[in-house]
C-alpha cells in the first residue's frame, strides 16, 4: 500500500521523500518519483507532513520510537 500512496503523491506534485524497511526497496521507490531517505526519520526530519503506512502496530511503534525526535515542530503525522 505504501507504494501506490508514494506514486500517487509525486503524480499529484507533491516532493516526497519516502524510506521503507527493505532498503532493497529504494529503486522501486526512486522510479516512482521520489527521493529516497535512509531510514524514517531522516524522511521526517524533511517532512511537513509525515505519512506512515505500516503492516502492523509492532512495526509502527518501532517507528515511532525514531521518528518523534526527528519531526519537526508544526509537522502533521498522518
Amino acid at each position: 500500500m505504501g507504494l501506490p500512496v508514494c506514486a500517487n503523491l509525486v503524480r499529484g506534485g507533491y516532493e516526497v521523500v519516502a524510506s521503507d524497511r527493505r532498503p532493497e526497496r529504494q529503486a522501486v521507490v526512486e522510479g516512482a518519483g521520489a527521493r529516497w531517505a535512509a531510514d524514517a526519520a531522516e524522511a521526517a526530519g524533511a517532512a511537513d507532513v509525515f505519512i506512515t503506512v505500516m503492516p502492523g502496530s509492532s512495526e509502527l511503534a518501532d517507528v515511532m520510537e525514531a521518528v518523534l525526535p526527528a519531526l519537526r515542530s508544526g509537522a502533521a503525522w498522518i
